[in-house]
């Protein structure tokens, strides 16, 4: 999966949770998840797995 991939999948998450946040690249998605103000929720989870994918790299998964 690559870059373009994770964030759609990663708005995806965030649209389907009720969430009118739009993530367009790096420094949206770790602003998000430092907020850290739901994070106890599904897509709070799902967002960081596919943080970290972004971050590990396409290989690594």
């Amino acid at each position: 999966m690559g870059e373009r991939e994770i964030f759609e999948q990663i708005n995806d998450v965030l649209k389907e949770n009720g969430y009118d946040t739009r993530i367009n690249g790096l420094m949206d998605l770790t602003h998000f998840l430092n907020e850290k103000r739901d994070s106890d929720s599904f897509a709070y989870d799902r967002v960081r797995e596919l943080y970290d994918q972004f971050i590990m790299g396409i290989g690594m998964w």
